[in-house]
């Protein structure tokens, strides 16, 4: 009989879970913000510090220092290390910066501090709030996000939010329903993980028959 999910992962097999990278943490950069409209918040730190010290941080006896480029040069207690920053221009006009991840060179909006050294989200070994949940609690997630958009919007999955065309409220309609059935057989396949064949009889009432196959599989590991 299969044991259950948390046991399993965090007791028998030692997991241990990432950092999300979405908790919010002052650290952090994100290069729309520090560059927005060509005129980022460092531009204007630029000009008031005549070292064109952008960042400091004491602990880590950090300092970064913008280059006449606007890529970042980071020394810290450990070494020195260059961020560069790449500008894409818009489709409609105006520009976009991203910065490159001084360890895989990756172009990214976002780069995350770790001890000293600001990398992307997979150098840092960080995860996202969602990849850490089971299917059905990720689906169920997605599902409460398209209804609190169309909530936010002043609409709900019954009522089309004003201004939002006919076609964008259908889209978001079936998106729902999309993460409602996945939701629901996710469910079905995760009592099944926990009880084994014996939960069966009571999974098909609820979420449907099941996929002989499946079934198989789990008899045979009873």
């Amino acid at each position: 009989m299969s044991t259950h999910w948390g046991w399993y992962w965090k007791v028998k097999m030692k997991h241990t879970a990432k950092t999300v990278c979405s908790w919010p943490n002052s650290l952090d950069i994100d290069s729309f913000q520090m560059f927005k409209n060509d005129k980022g918040e460092f531009d204007h730190w630029k000009q008031e510090s005549k070292d064109h010290i952008v960042l400091v941080m004491p602990p880590w006896k950090l300092t970064m220092t913008m280059q006449d480029d606007k890529s970042l040069k980071v020394v810290f207690d450990s070494g020195s290390y260059i961020i560069p920053v790449e500008k894409r221009s818009c489709n409609f006009g105006g520009y976009y910066h991203f910065f490159h991840c001084p360890e895989c060179s990756i172009r990214m909006r976002k780069l995350y501090f770790q001890r000293g050294k600001y990398l992307c989200r997979k150098c840092a070994n960080l995860a996202y709030y969602t990849q850490q949940l089971r299917p059905s609690e990720r689906n169920g997630y997605g599902k409460n996000k398209v209804e609190e958009y169309l909530k936010n919007k002043s609409g709900s999955l019954q009522d089309k939010p004003r201004y939002m065309s006919h076609s964008s409220f259908q889209k978001l309609h079936i998106k729902y329903i999309k993460y409602e059935e996945l939701e629901i057989n996710a469910d079905g396949k995760e009592l099944l993980d926990w009880y084994g064949a014996k939960a069966a009889p009571y999974v098909e009432p609820y979420f449907g028959p099941l996929d002989s196959n499946l079934w198989n599989a789990y008899v045979e590991r009873m």
